[in-house]
């Protein structure tokens, strides 16, 4: 038997165990995320939302509008914008982020004012960990906290929207499930594609779709499947992210000596045998708006999973007797973060040799059914998922041509997904060979 057709059938199998991971997953999330919240909410617990901004001026405004609609639900939750000097690395301009926060912060009324703080970076932050982890340690330093299990720290980016009683739901599980340390929003990435036209809107809108399928089939499953001690590959991103301020202080803040801070974070707080619990209402988030900033953002995005090749040794050197303690487990999470990138980079490339396969086999159309079929019959129910949630304004619904285009469309958006990688792979050989300061690309300033 030849070597591609051996192949051929192997992916033809693993397609088919992916189908019925598929449906039980994509199946469950649905139903996750109608649960109602009914009941008692804890009272006792604080928190404060930490917002990094870069190159945002021209959505400040409505951001801080939304975000303030969102604690004026809570009364005792802090709102913190923080800007870096990064915004004038390329000289000073006539119009800046810090600027824009400024203003618009002196225009809320005397009590919303003192709920919302503004912490300058002062230094150029190669990482966003740095910036972050300035405000955290000063803004921890200048409250005084008698019971650091009574605050919670999140964080949204600068796009990020979300459903106004996010806070209120995280209380009613808290009532529920008092022990819980760490809980992580997912988010869905169609807010902008509205605006998406032409040829272009349409990969840019498939490209919008991959990602939120990659939220419904891989990120929230993974909340789903963790426990204390299991080998399973969890992560944190700094959007939707709630951690209790005791645990954050343990493991250090965010880690500052690698490229992709939450991913890493995720990966410690795993280590530590901590659980991060799904918070059933998702965020929209902005998507590209242009080919250059979509792959720019692959390219940047991949830094994270390839860090797994040397999260686990910097673990072992950071935090030695934790290391001792889940050796077993750091490795294993380690190899399954390789294999994630390994996906990431081979998926569009492995699916393209089994198209190619199947035709030399005569199978081309078995290959059709087989392939093109779970990627578009995924697809639709990932647009099927996201168009329940019952928001209009945060979640505008796909026209019917966007829908039928992007995921006829999705196919090459996978190919095209594992492309960037290979860039950032190069890059990082080439900071390796000749190291110098590297500021990582911002996808879009706004």
């Amino acid at each position: 038997m030849s070597l591609y057709l051996i192949y051929f059938w192997l992916f033809t199998l693993l397609l088919i165990a992916k189908s019925i991971y598929s449906a039980i997953f994509l199946f469950r999330v649905s139903r996750y995320l109608k649960t109602p919240f009914a009941g008692d909410t804890d009272k006792s617990v604080q928190f404060v939302l930490f917002i990094p901004l870069l190159h945002e001026t021209g959505i400040v405004p409505e951001l801080v509008e939304h975000f303030i609609a969102l604690i004026k639900r809570d009364p005792t939750a802090i709102l913190v914008f923080v800007t870096t000097e990064r915004e004038f690395y390329n000289g000073p301009t006539k119009q800046n982020t810090v600027e824009a926060v400024q203003q618009s912060l002196k225009g809320l009324e005397t009590s919303l004012q003192e709920r919302t703080v503004h912490i300058h970076y002062p230094r150029v932050n190669q990482a966003l960990a740095e910036q972050l982890n300035y405000a955290l340690k000063l803004y921890t330093r200048s409250v005084p906290v008698t019971d650091y299990k009574k605050i919670f720290y999140g964080f949204y980016n600068a796009d990020s929207r979300t459903k106004l009683y996010v806070l209120e739901s995280i209380r009613k599980i808290l009532s529920l499930f008092p022990e819980r340390e760490i809980f992580q929003q997912s988010s869905a990435f169609f807010k902008n594609t509205q605006s998406f036209i032409g040829p272009v809107g349409w990969i840019l809108c498939a490209n919008a779709l991959r990602q939120t399928r990659w939220t419904f089939l891989h990120e929230i499953p993974r909340y789903f499947k963790n426990k204390s001690d299991n080998i399973t590959l969890t992560h944190v991103v700094t959007h939707g992210l709630f951690i209790r301020l005791d645990v954050l202080k343990k493991v250090g803040y965010f880690p500052t000596d690698g490229f992709g801070e939450d991913l890493y974070l995720g990966f410690i707080l795993r280590s530590f045998g901590y659980i991060v619990h799904p918070i059933p209402i998702l965020e929209n988030s902005d998507s590209p708006t242009t080919l250059r900033s979509m792959f720019r953002q692959k390219y940047v995005w991949f830094w994270g999973p390839l860090g797994y090749v040397y999260f686990w040794n910097r673990f072992r050197l950071r935090f030695p007797k934790q290391w001792l303690k889940k050796r077993m487990l750091i490795i294993g999470t380690s190899l399954l973060g390789v294999l994630d990138a390994l996906n990431w980079l081979l998926a569009g490339i492995c699916f393209c040799l089994y198209f190619v396969y199947g035709w030399i086999i005569g199978h081309g159309w078995f290959a059709i059914f087989f392939g093109l079929g779970y990627l578009w019959v995924t697809s639709a129910i990932t647009i099927f998922i996201y168009h329940a949630q019952s928001d209009a304004k945060l979640f505008p619904r796909l026209t019917i041509s966007q829908s039928a285009i992007s995921i006829l469309l999705f196919p090459l958006i996978v190919l095209l997904h594992s492309l960037p990688p290979f860039v950032t792979i190069g890059k990082e050989v080439w900071l390796r060979v000749f190291p110098h300061v590297y500021l990582r690309p911002k996808t879009e300033r706004r």
